[in-house]
């Protein structure tokens, strides 16, 4: 009732005054003002990474390395939307916002699984009220992640020699600090393994122990090489960030047969006192990918506040934990693939 009451008089007020817009007395403006131009020639779509240029009608992309940069700049705050989309419709991304400029980098993510694949796209810019301005394109190989920009984020490791943490060689592993990882366990055994690959295919890691006696912990394996190196190089970027809009994604993969599995992912800053953890109960079957915020990540009870990277020191690691929640366990077995850092929001949007 309120409502139909202020447009009534925003009406009867235009009937007394020029240039007045009704819709402007009760709402948000929708579109921009009339002194607002855009056209295609004030959007830049390139191609960025190994291959740079630009995007044009029946370009040809490796997702394999590269990826696509949409900006543009305006005279004001405007709303806009960009949406990447497969022309068979089996993937779809979409971006979306309100403010002065664009400036998104995309590589074959997609709002939910299946990723972008080999195949005909089309990608629209629409800013509200303007014509939209569209490219059609070709992907002629596959989406690896491994050259991201860093406001994007950073690919971590996928265990096929992509990845700022890449392996020495595919399928061997060496468990020695500073080479491809750590073992902290007596009896458990890791593996780079391609039998049963998680959805972004390819090797991956697998973690299993078996103990006499039922137990809440089985060990550690994780990433530290070059770790100190890497903050430096790529993680600064991120700094000062809010631990709320940075994220860590990865796909893992749980048997549920061992049904207590739990996992624990550990943000080790090279002391106890600086080691951060987020645990989970892994009770699901087969591959899933999770993507934890760092503000879920804590030090006893303690929330991660500010996202400080990684120390330059050489004890820095990213470790997987096996466990046993909510009970103990003699068994436990987890697979893990493809971990992504990404900035402002999940790899996934679903």
């Amino acid at each position: 009732m309120k409502l139909f009451k202020s447009i009534l008089l925003g009406l009867s007020s235009c009937l007394f005054f020029t240039n007045c817009d009704p819709l402007e007395q009760v709402g948000p403006r929708l579109c921009p003002t009339e002194d607002f131009v855009f056209t295609k020639d004030d959007v830049d779509i390139n191609i960025v990474g190994e291959n740079p240029g630009e995007l044009s009608n029946n370009s040809e992309i490796s997702l394999n390395g590269n990826g696509v940069h949409v900006y543009s700049k305006f005279s004001e705050v405007v709303r806009w939307k960009i949406i990447f989309e497969m022309l068979d419709g089996t993937a779809e991304k979409i971006y979306s916002g309100e403010s002065d400029s664009i400036n998104v980098f995309w590589y074959g993510n997609s709002k939910a699984f299946p990723l972008f694949s080999k195949g005909e796209v089309k990608v629209t810019v629409d800013v509200s009220c303007r014509d939209i301005v569209q490219r059609s394109f070709k992907i002629i190989e596959n989406p690896t992640f491994k050259a991201v920009d860093p406001t994007y984020g950073m690919l971590v490791r996928d265990w096929d020699l992509n990845g700022d943490l890449g392996i020495e060689e595919l399928g061997v592993i060496d468990l020695t600090w500073g080479k491809d990882g750590f073992n902290w366990a007596q009896s458990a055994t890791v593996k780079y393994m391609d039998s049963i690959p998680s959805p972004q295919g390819g090797y991956y890691l697998s973690f299993y122990d078996k103990k006499e006696i039922p137990t809440w912990y089985y060990g550690t394996t994780g990433l530290d090489r070059a770790m100190g190196k890497i903050y430096k190089e790529k993680l600064e970027v991120f700094t000062p960030i809010s631990p709320d809009s940075l994220w860590l994604n990865l796909y893992v993969s749980g048997v549920q047969s061992y049904e207590n599995t739990s996992l624990e992912l550990v943000w080790g800053l090279g002391s106890e006192t600086e080691t951060y953890v987020y645990t989970e109960h892994l009770n699901w079957e087969g591959w899933k990918m999770i993507s934890i915020p760092f503000s879920e990540f804590k030090k006893g009870t303690d929330r991660m506040t500010v996202f400080d990277g990684f120390n330059s020191n050489d004890r820095s690691y990213l470790g997987f934990q096996l466990g046993s929640q909510p009970l103990q366990d003699t068994e436990a077995q987890a697979s893990f693939d493809f971990v992504i850092i990404t900035v402002g929001s999940p790899f996934f949007d679903e």
